[in-house]
């Protein structure tokens, strides 16, 4: 049965790129174009939250085209797919199915509260938002959702060391410093004694 128009959320401005202040247009792996596209993409944002100053700034944030996050997630260990597997399903067998669909409603409560912890936003230091998309929209039937810092503290200490090492990687080439900066760590001449 297609998909109808009435069904169809936009993506929240939330979820667009808060370096370019647009939506996510291309997948960060494979270059796809995503936003003017039906291809189906994943957008994940890591935020830092500085309550003192009632702050908050993005760590990073990109977007993955779904077939480049299944090849990646093929990559992570054996081990750590398990592990990540059930922790979700333990975690979530409390939700109901309809709480974990999306609710044009209720779509910031989804992400203003930890899926796994319950945790508010207004609560944690650190946490990740996820949505999966395709083209313009929301992809139906799927919520996007925030995972609190203690959730993926949780999560990280679930993971193999050839997963960490990944995942390092993954953060390293797509939002290590500049070039230019780089350039300049490998330069004998500045090195402090």
């Amino acid at each position: 049965m297609p998909e109808q128009e009435s069904n169809l959320i936009e993506i929240p401005k939330q979820f667009y790129s808060y370096s370019e202040r647009a939506p996510f247009q291309f997948c960060i792996e494979c270059n796809k174009e995503l936003y003017l596209t039906n291809n189906q993409y994943v957008i994940e944002k890591v935020v830092k939250r500085y309550p003192k100053l009632d702050a908050e700034d993005v760590v990073f944030e990109y977007a993955m085209c779904l077939s480049c996050a299944d090849m990646f997630r093929k990559q992570l260990s054996k081990d750590s797919r398990k592990s990540i597997d059930e922790y979700f399903q333990d975690h979530l067998m409390s939700k109901s199915h309809d709480e974990l669909l999306v609710d044009p409603e209720n779509i910031d409560q989804k992400t203003t509260s930890c899926l796994i912890k319950g945790t508010n936003v207004k609560e944690v230091e650190e946490y990740q938002l996820f949505a999966v998309c395709k083209g313009k929209t929301l992809m139906p039937n799927t919520s996007p959702y925030m995972l609190s810092g203690e959730v993926m503290d949780e999560l990280s200490n679930l993971m193999s060391n050839p997963t960490i090492d990944l995942l390092n990687g993954f953060k390293n080439k797509h939002f290590g410093p500049p070039s230019e900066i780089k350039d300049l760590l490998k330069d004998p001449s500045l090195m402090i004694v």
